[in-house]
């Protein structure tokens, strides 16, 4: 019975061996593949790993370039209703300037009908002046004329010479 027992304890441990044998070989088998699954796994992880970091990288860049537009147009919003306020400011001042060269614009046709008034008196004074001297100059020229004539009519009348001849001689011995 012990060598029974021996052999079918002997057999039970070669059946052992054998599945041991057929265990371990599936077990590295199936190691193997977990191996290589996992280096698959972590091969994986690392391109994941590096799309996440990159993804991240561009996510940042993305978000500081949000960052400086948000910045930039809040300074643009400042400087726009700083404008603004310039724009009305020079829009108030282009209504001054309109207001002032409307004024002179009625200033200057106000002052150029009084300098055409102005000339037409005076051409007017100047033609009336210019008559009346002319006129004293021709009466001035038609009385000398007329007494020259009527001086040198007494002169050659012989009753004006006898009577000047008379005159003369009481004047001169009286002189």
């Amino acid at each position: 019975k012990l060598q029974e027992l021996v052999k079918s304890l002997q057999t039970e441990m070669e059946d052992l061996k054998k599945n041991h044998v057929s265990a371990n070989k599936v077990l590295h088998i199936e190691v193997d593949e977990v191996r290589q699954g996992l280096s698959t796994c972590q091969e994986n992880l690392v391109d994941k790993e590096t799309k996440y970091e990159t993804e991240i990288q561009t996510l940042n860049s993305k978000i500081d370039k949000l960052t400086k537009n948000e910045k930039r147009v809040k300074d643009l919003r400042i400087k726009l209703s700083s404008m603004g306020e310039e724009f009305e400011t020079n829009k108030k001042a282009l209504r001054s300037v309109q207001d002032k060269y409307h004024d002179s614009r009625e200033e200057v046709t106000k002052l150029d009908r009084e300098l055409r008034t102005m000339h037409h008196k005076a051409r007017q004074t100047y033609f009336n002046t210019t008559l009346v001297k002319e006129d004293s100059i021709k009466f001035f020229h038609r009385s000398v004329d007329s007494s020259i004539y009527f001086v040198e009519d007494l002169v050659a009348n012989p009753k004006v010479k006898s009577y000047f001849g008379k005159v003369s001689n009481v004047l001169g011995d009286k002189l």
